[in-house]
């Protein structure tokens, strides 16, 4: 046998994965002082960048843009835009479960009541007690 031939070119590297645990339906914000926890529906505030919860009394306050997921600390939470979320507490699996009317930032199991104001937005379909899919549906204005 003749020689070893030359080694060939080393590959290219793979892409680096994203830091922490955001992707584009996971999203780390910081807001000084939020005061959210795991499970709050949040919105945004109109003409600015701060987050309130959301709430389904009217069409403003129900537009959600997701739901809490962790709360790094006093400054900083992670949204989900959409997906599965864990931390939970007291669902019922295969339940719907709709943003709350009577309290900013709730998922309710009990739809809103139909009055011409309140919003109907169902947001999440429980898969345990403590877990479900947070789908930011269309919410529409029910009329008795």
């Amino acid at each position: 046998g003749g020689p070893t031939g030359p080694q060939g070119p080393t590959g290219a590297t793979g892409s680096t994965g994203a830091a922490g645990s955001t992707d584009s339906c996971h999203n780390n914000v910081t807001q000084n002082g939020h005061g959210f926890s795991v499970g709050n529906v949040l919105r945004i505030q109109n003409s600015a960048t701060t987050y309130l919860k959301a709430q389904a009394d009217n069409a403003v306050n129900a537009e959600v843009v997701g739901i809490v997921s962790a709360v790094v600390d006093a400054n900083t939470f992670t949204l989900i835009t959409a997906g599965r979320i864990t931390g939970l507490s007291g669902l019922t699996k295969g339940s719907v479960y709709y943003l709350s009317e009577a309290t900013a930032g709730l998922l309710t199991a009990t739809e809103p009541t139909p009055n011409g104001v309140n919003v109907s937005k169902p947001l999440l379909i429980a898969d345990s007690t403590t877990s479900g899919y947070f789908i930011n549906q269309r919410g529409f204005i029910k009329y008795a």
